[in-house]
């Protein structure tokens, strides 16, 4: 019985979560300083509030497109497949 991660289009998603995974740790990292000389009378605490919460909107909007994306992708080839067999008969 075979995985979900051992297709190749488990193993893509895979690597899609994990890049923007990755892209998230560091816009976390970034956006609280980059909101920091932006405004530098904001408190530390609700540079890193803003920071973290503005990572996770944009890498879950990255990620979301992209897999609804890649899904969409997915289902055209599908149908042009399904289309060319019956043809084929």
């Amino acid at each position: 019985m075979r995985t979900s991660l051992s297709t190749s289009q488990g193993m893509s998603t895979l690597k899609i979560v994990i890049m923007y995974s990755v892209l998230g740790m560091i816009l976390n990292w970034l956006l609280p300083i980059v909101l920091l000389k932006m405004n530098p009378e904001m408190f530390e605490e609700d540079a890193q509030y803003f920071g973290t919460l503005g990572a996770i909107v944009i890498t879950g909007f990255f990620l979301i497109v992209s897999l609804l994306k890649r899904l969409i992708l997915r289902s055209r080839s599908h149908k042009k497949q399904s289309e060319s067999r019956q043809q084929d008969t």
